[in-house]
């Protein structure tokens, strides 16, 4: 019948789903039910190793001025003598690193940029034109006793009392160029050493530049001499019949660096005005000596850079001549120990053998005979 065979159709439909279970109704409809199962990989199978770590930035140089090194790398700061802090950390009041930030600060607030990007740097920490190492008469702390006799004793002690001062340089940009204007001042003495023979003082204005390997100079210099004391009473000279030495020169100086260790230079300089003491005899009028003087030399070092505690050895020759003395040749040499650093002020100390032959460096005695003497001097410059 009809409705016996609908309800027994729909009794064999109703068996077969609950014999399908859960699983049956958990399947989704539509293709998703034909995907293949998903792939399983061995047991012994390795896994993959765990990421790298990213390392972290360098901290920061102590100290190190912007540019001052070729490399950022840590080989690059090792090399240029830094060491490294964390960013958080302050270096200790009055240590090295603390000095150097002070140091570089100060600096930058003593420069000064133009319009046109020309920096102008108020006493700048090195010269343009550095004194000859040789040169008698020129700005340094000095102390040379010598084998000269005197009218007291069988040795005579010169000394030198001075420096030179940077006061302003200028550095144009894009140029290979700079020009600085010094001060300088000494007080060349000689004595017996007990007694005052003479005093000569110097003082000028140098105007500076460099570029390249030269150096030169342009400078206004004064020099005054006079005799000591104990010399005027122990020769029984009157005090009237002194004449005082008094120079006003214009003084150019050329040098070049042949190489980084080998200095060559040459100076010419004309008295503008001259005052000289008669000579005696008074062979000649001294206002009629000439006002002409020359001189050149040279200085080798085996270590031009900072050179540390164990120091290098140098060699400098200076001849200078005068028209007051006629042009006779002056000549001096020296071989020492040398201990600077050339980056920072008043860092120099040498101790040296020196040969001098030639006319008294001292103007009060330029009419004298020639003085050859060895000396050993202690010299501290710019």
């Amino acid at each position: 019948m009809p409705g016996s065979v609908g309800r027994g159709w729909a009794s064999w439909v109703v068996l077969a789903v609950l014999a399908a279970g859960p699983a049956a109704a958990q399947i989704p409809p539509g293709p998703a039910a034909s995907l293949p199962p998903p792939r399983q990989l061995p047991p012994d199978t390795p896994s993959l190793p765990p990421p790298t770590p990213v390392p972290a930035p360098p901290p920061p140089l102590v100290g190190a001025p912007p540019g001052a090194l070729p490399s950022m790398s840590p080989a690059g700061v090792s090399a240029a003598g830094f060491a490294t802090r964390p960013v958080d950390l302050q270096p200790l009041p009055g240590s090295l690193p603390d000095l150097l930030d002070q140091e570089y600060a100060a600096r930058a607030g003593l420069r000064y940029c133009v319009w046109d990007g020309t920096v102008i740097t108020a006493f700048p920490n090195s010269l343009l034109w550095q004194p000859p190492l040789a040169s008698p008469t020129e700005p340094r702390f000095q102390v040379l006793p010598s084998t000269l006799n005197n009218y007291t004793n069988d040795w005579t002690l010169d000394t030198s009392i001075g420096n030179t001062v940077g006061m302003f340089r200028a550095e144009p940009t894009g140029r290979d160029v700079a020009y600085q204007l010094d001060l300088f001042a000494v007080v060349l003495t000689r004595l017996t050493p007990s007694d005052l023979v003479a005093a000569d003082y110097r003082f000028g204005v140098p105007l500076t530049a460099r570029w390249g390997p030269w150096h030169a100079k342009l400078s206004y210099e004064h020099t005054s001499g006079h005799l000591g004391d104990e010399l005027i009473h122990a020769q029984h000279v009157l005090p009237d019949s002194i004449t005082t030495y008094s120079k006003d020169e214009v003084v150019l100086g050329l040098g070049r660096w042949l190489t980084d260790r080998f200095r060559l230079y040459g100076v010419v300089g004309y008295a503008a005005r001259q005052q000289l003491p008669d000579p005696n005899p008074p062979l000649v009028l001294a206002q009629s000596r000439s006002r002409w003087r020359f001189g050149t030399g040279f200085e080798w070092f085996y270590n031009p850079g900072p050179t540390g505690w164990a120091g290098t050895p140098f060699v400098a020759a200076n001849l200078d001549s005068r028209g007051e003395e006629s042009f006779n040749p002056n000549v001096t040499a020296q071989v020492g120990w040398l201990w600077r650093n050339p980056l920072q002020r008043l860092a120099s100390f040498r101790i040296f053998g020196e040969y001098y032959n030639g006319r008294p460096v001292y103007g009060q005695f330029y009419d004298r005979g020639r003085e050859h003497f060895y000396a050993v001097g202690f010299a501290g410059d710019y």
